[in-house]
């Protein structure tokens, strides 16, 4: 049972992620268009750094849920 609920709290971490990617792209659009000054350095430490830690955390989540036998 703890082990599933671990699992359960993995998989939303990773949903969370998913969701602060998408305001890190919505924050480097209003910048970008307002000011002028991000570039394509910004853009990948806003949006893909969290969405790709995001998948990690998913593929570790699905890995434990077969190793325990969810």
């Amino acid at each position: 049972m703890a082990a599933q609920e671990g699992i359960s709290r993995l998989n939303r971490l990773s949903v969370y992620l998913a969701y602060c990617s998408l305001a890190g792209l919505t924050l480097w659009l209003i910048v970008f268009f307002t000011i002028g000054r991000w570039g394509f350095g910004e853009l990948i430490f806003l949006t893909f750094a969290p969405i790709l830690t995001a998948l990690m955390i998913r593929i570790i989540a699905w890995l434990l849920a077969g190793f325990f036998g969810n």
